[in-house]
């Protein structure tokens, strides 16, 4: 999936990338049938479908098509209806019956990096990478990842800022079965203190494979947020810091547990299963409080921290040496930077402007397999990266949540280009304030609204999308809103919000090797506040290179 519709995706439904469409920014639960793994089908599933008596003829294939077609058509509009219920601890059940032979089948909870004050920070990631352990109906791991395979089923967890997810994909034959390995899974986990020094381990690797990778694009984006937003919320890690790794031992998961973990907090979403059976798995399994509520953890629970986000702006710089793996592979060493504005929330009205925006911004790297579909006519490919030879990548994103968003372009460029491409990008945002010509407005408009149609063919996608804003807000929107209130938006609104964006603190981030070579903070505020002379030093620039 391109990066552009993964953080439109991303901003719609709250500001994380889809789920379960592949690594690295989330692993994917996809269908059994789509993973090439065999799909389980009872013999008394087979013995429904009625053997062929008669041999079809022209005018009966006719006749019986056109008598599908009625309720064929009827379901495509009811299939789009979310049906919701709510136990009497707290819990919501949300279900989408939708056509097909696969079903993905998850809960979403209101936990994640923006919920750790008052916690060791990066406690959230060792959470997440102790997730389908041992319960207390599973004594290891391989015991549950053996139920779910004989369900014909996959499974994933993810964390965001904000929200944290666990998905099973699978025959919806097993429903009953599915929800009770979720509900261990959620609520029965043990959590041992084996698991916790193992999930030390597996945040050390994390560490050490974002660091050798080519594109360090998660450390960069971690580090935009802590200068957007310092020391609260949205700032917060969401890799816990290698310092931090030996400090948070099981008591403290547990903790953790017990003040985010709660059924009040969380979602259990169906899609493709009818609402009925899954209500009552729900009552079955998720009736009953989580383990950590009715121990010593539970009356060491403290109060959910519900605190709005601070938009501060600010920078951050980290120096990495050109690794040895980097120079070997004859990779080129890279200054990346990060430049963002404060943006808006899912529910200001200026919301679908900043997606649209986003989609016109577009770019990505330097070399681009794929033509025009791949956002090769967006501005910052014809306007940086066709221009500047030096210039690495260049990629704009856009993440809101319920009470802040981030506007951001990350670019990369050797170190020598380093000031010259804070320039640009500066020269960029302000052009953004500028007369916006209507090809591209309407293109970016007809994208945007095509790309949120194909993805949310995608069972993974739609279960993500109906969690996440039942979560927020309560209710799912379909899909025709916003394609909707994207036909609305003009270039004036496009305009406006930009200019609304320039009056935040920038939060600028730098990291790579020679940061000597990167301007400092107070450089990037005397261009950020002077339009005029942004312009003509990114002119200079160009006059340069000529």
């Amino acid at each position: 999936m391109s990066s552009r519709l993964t953080r439109f995706i991303t901003s719609l439904t709250g500001g994380r990338p889809p789920p379960l469409q592949g690594p690295p920014a989330s692993a994917s639960v996809a269908s059994a049938t789509a993973s090439g793994r065999p799909t389980v089908v009872s013999d008394s599933h087979r013995r429904q479908s009625p053997l062929l008596q008669t041999p079809l003829t022209k005018a009966s294939t006719g006749s019986r098509m056109a008598e599908q077609a009625k309720p064929a058509a009827a379901y495509a509009k009811d299939n789009e209806n979310v049906l919701i219920g709510r136990l009497s601890n707290g819990l919501t059940v949300a279900s989408m019956d939708r056509i097909g032979t696969g079903c993905t089948v998850g809960v979403v909870i209101s936990a994640g990096p923006r919920f750790q004050a008052g916690f060791t920070k990066g406690v959230s990631h060792l959470v997440e990478k102790m997730s389908f352990g041992s319960t207390r109906a599973y004594p290891n791991r391989e015991h549950l990842l053996s139920e779910i395979e004989q369900c014909g089923g996959i499974f994933d967890t993810q964390s965001s800022k904000d929200a944290t997810i666990y998905a099973m994909s699978a025959n919806p034959l097993h429903l009953d079965r599915l929800v009770s390995a979720l509900a261990q899974v959620v609520c029965r986990a043990r959590y041992d203190s084996d698991e916790v020094v193992a999930a030390r381990e597996k945040v050390r690797f994390d560490w050490e494979a974002m660091e050798m990778s080519a594109s360090p694009e998660p450390i960069l984006t971690d580090l935009l947020y802590s200068a957007a937003y310092q020391a609260n919320t949205l700032g917060f890690p969401k890799f816990c810091p290698l310092d931090n790794v030996d400090s948070i031992d099981r008591s403290e998961v547990l903790r953790y547990l017990a003040t985010y973990y709660r059924p009040e907090r969380m979602i259990l979403c169906g899609i493709g299963v009818p609402h009925q059976p899954l209500m009552q798995a729900a009552e079955s399994y998720f009736a009953d409080q989580p383990d950590w509520l009715a121990g010593s953890a539970g009356a060491a629970a403290q109060q959910p921290d519900n605190s709005v986000a601070q938009y501060t702006g600010g920078e951050a710089r980290v120096e990495k040496a050109h690794s040895q793996m980097h120079a070997a592979l004859q990779l080129p060493e890279l200054i990346h930077i990060g430049l963002g504005l404060e943006s808006c929330s899912l529910s200001d009205e200026g919301f679908v402007a900043s997606c649209v925006l986003n989609m016109m911004m577009g770019g990505g790297g330097s070399f681009s397999a794929g033509g025009p579909g791949k956002g090769m006519y967006t501005r910052l490919f014809t306007r940086v990266l066709n221009r500047h030879y030096w210039v690495n990548s260049a990629q704009a994103s856009n993440q809101a949540y319920a009470d802040s968003g981030l506007f951001a372009i990350q670019a990369s460029a050797p170190p020598q280009q380093c000031r010259d491409l804070c320039n640009v990008i500066v020269r960029e945002l302000h052009a953004m304030t500028d007369r916006l010509p209507h090809d591209q407005v309407q293109r970016a408009k007809k994208q945007l609204q095509s790309m949120l149609l194909m993805n949310l063919e995608m069972r993974p996608v739609v279960f993500e999308d109906v969690g996440r804003q039942i979560l927020s807000s309560g209710e799912r929107k379909p899909p025709q809103y916003w394609t909707e209130q994207i036909e609305q938006i003009e270039e004036r609104h496009l305009r406006d919000f930009a200019k609304r964006m320039l009056l935040s603190r920038p939060s600028y981030v730098a990291y790579g090797p020679q940061l000597s070579l990167a301007p400092d903070y107070s450089q990037v505020l005397e261009w950020m506040a002077d339009s005029g002379a942004a312009k003509s030093a990114a002119s200079s620039v160009y006059s340069r290179i000529k």
